[in-house]
């Protein structure tokens, strides 16, 4: 189940892509729901984040246990040190951007649901019951700044990762892109 020069295990695949498309929709969510104040798409994003930062820690640790795989091709040393840094900072994206916006909702007084099931209840005025109230203004707006900034930043890193992956498959002519697909290195002609 390990990953292998050739081949990348189907947990790292599934991995891999669950939480690219998942935080790339999930972004893209996220302007659009800001751009068009639309409030009522609020409770799936979130249920949505809450089940991709799932999915990024599980990822995170099969890559602590797994280890980054062996190059597919060859690589310059500052090519080698861009590919991991981008790498690591893609993997700090995916857990900063859902945890500052758990972070951002519960400092709010909005607190937490999962598809209505309520894990955090939201924080209501003694006064008015349906009025909600912050319980941390401060922490609130540096969450929703980060989490903001930290989406914006993934999105970069994401145009150089892809930049990167469609460089090696283009013109290096190498099998990072075809791994990270399933294609075993084995089942391609090398002519």
């Amino acid at each position: 189940m390990r990953d292998k020069y050739e081949k990348l295990s189907p947990v790292t695949i599934i991995l891999h892509w669950s939480v690219g498309i998942g935080i790339m929709g999930l972004v893209g969510m996220g302007i659009y729901m800001a751009e068009n104040q639309l409030y009522e798409l609020y409770p799936i994003h979130k249920s949505l984040g809450l089940l991709l930062v799932v999915i990024a820690l599980t990822r995170l640790i099969w890559r602590l246990i797994n280890k980054f795989p062996t190059p597919a091709g060859q690589y310059t040393k500052i090519e080698h040190v861009l590919a991991k840094g981008v790498h690591c900072l893609l993997l700090i994206c995916t857990l900063v951007i859902p945890l500052s916006g758990i972070t951002m909702s519960i400092a709010s007084g909005y607190g937490v649901s999962f598809f209505q099931i309520e894990l955090i209840s939201a924080n209501l005025s003694t006064t008015n019951p349906t009025e909600i109230v912050a319980t941390n203004p401060i922490l609130s707006s540096t969450a929703a700044a980060v989490h903001s900034i930290a989406s914006y930043f993934l999105m970069t890193l994401l145009a150089l990762y892809i930049l990167g992956a469609l460089k090696h498959h283009m013109f290096d002519k190498d099998n990072t892109l075809k791994r990270m697909l399933g294609i075993s290195s084995n089942s391609v002609n090398r002519s």
